[in-house]
């Protein structure tokens, strides 16, 4: 029984984060277009969409984050 109230309680909880979150987002995407840029970062390991050549970051990450 105790095992039954518990799972409940963790979906209220879910079912509440989920509704908070367009809210959230919306503010999020007012930031980001108040600050005219988006800042991503990524790893550079993984050829070939990221990759370093003769210093530089190269690959189809740079490329596609930079349109």
């Amino acid at each position: 029984m105790r095992f039954f109230q518990t799972l409940k309680l963790c979906l209220a909880t879910a079912c509440l984060a989920a509704l908070a979150m367009p809210a959230y987002a919306a503010d999020q995407l007012d930031r980001i277009k108040q600050a005219g840029e988006l800042v991503v970062g990524t790893e550079m390991q993984f050829a070939p969409f990221d990759f370093m050549e003769n210093g530089k970051q190269t690959g189809f990450n740079k490329d596609f984050l930079l349109k």
